[in-house]
């Protein structure tokens, strides 16, 4: 049985599903292309336009005029910094474009290799989460895989260019930074994810609540979740095109499922509170026993989600 166990796991067995794995991941992503992500590299494109002419605060408004322009349905609705992100990432692409003629679908599959790469990094952060909850060396190796070869991580990044994988990325290494004990450093790369998508603050209060009892550095480690999402909404607040709309169609989401007593609550917000009552109320007797609850408390705030709240 122990020599089947090590032929499982051999090198050249992974070494093939590596292959395998990048000749299917190379086809998907140059083969299909949603329109979200045509919109998305367009979008960045008008940003670096504004940048350069002076109408940086002008973006969000740009992007509606330039659906008649260009012919997309949606206008920018995420915030700044998943903007500035892929406009950074763009800009060598973009100078280049000054000299040489880029086409727009160079520029697309440019821009998808943003939420590409942030899937890639995904797959390597779970392996040493795996590694730091010692799961065992007989599965930690296959733990990439797990997440690269998943259904809906494989299609909606390589082939839709979704960039959810951005937000899982800086999810995945707070969690990394959690299981070290590195509070402060957990809140500011938890606040991170909360920009590219705001159901990471979901995570962000039980697990804290969980693990800090004090109240003051409770509220501290709070703020941090938020260092990054409080400006940049400050800095486009009353100038953010139909944003703003849009994330209240979204945030009402989260009121379609009621409970049918007490003024019809939340569904969803209401087994949340549940959850967090239950966090603060419960005592650990060590770190390590947190740190063996978190990925338990991780999937029952993620499956209340997508159980009770229909995002599409």
């Amino acid at each position: 049985m122990d020599k089947v166990k090590a032929k499982s796991v051999r090198p050249s067995s992974r070494l093939a599903s590596a292959v395998l794995l990048c000749v299917f991941a190379a086809a998907a992503f140059f083969l299909w292309n949603h329109p979200d992500i045509q919109e998305t590299a367009r979008h960045t494109h008008i940003l670096l336009d504004d940048v350069f002419s002076g109408r940086f605060f002008e973006f969000y408004q740009d992007t509606m005029d330039g659906r008649a322009i260009y012919g997309y349905t949606n206008a920018a609705h995420y915030h700044i910094v998943f903007y500035l992100l892929c406009a950074v990432w763009d800009l060598p692409l973009y100078l280049l474009s000054q000299f040489v003629a880029v086409s727009d679908f160079v520029f697309v599959l440019w821009t998808k290799l943003v939420g590409v790469g942030a899937w890639v990094a995904c797959g390597f952060l779970l392996r040493g989460i795996a590694r730091k909850l010692d799961i065992g060396e007989r599965w930690t190796p296959w733990m990439p895989y797990c997440f690269w070869l998943c259904p809906i991580s494989f299609f909606t990044v390589l082939a839709m260019g979704q960039y959810d994988s951005v937000c899982l990325a800086f999810l995945l290494w707070a969690l990394a930074l959690y299981l070290d004990d590195k509070m402060p450093a957990f809140a500011l790369v938890m606040g991170a994810a909360v920009v590219f998508k705001m159901f990471a603050v979901f995570l962000a209060i039980p697990l804290l609540l969980l693990r800090e009892k004090h109240l003051v550095r409770l509220a501290g480690y709070g703020v941090l979740c938020l260092w990054l999402y409080v400006p940049g909404a400050l800095l486009f607040a009353g100038r953010n095109g139909d944003a703003g709309f849009f994330n209240s169609l979204i945030a009402d989401r989260l009121f379609a499922a009621q409970l049918p007593f007490f003024g019809s609550p939340s569904l969803f917000l209401t087994l949340l509170a549940l959850v967090y009552a239950l966090c603060w109320a419960w005592r650990p007797s060590d770190a390590k026993r947190v740190n063996e609850v978190m990925p338990y408390l991780c999937l029952a705030v993620l499956t209340l989600l997508f159980l009770c709240v229909e995002w599409h």
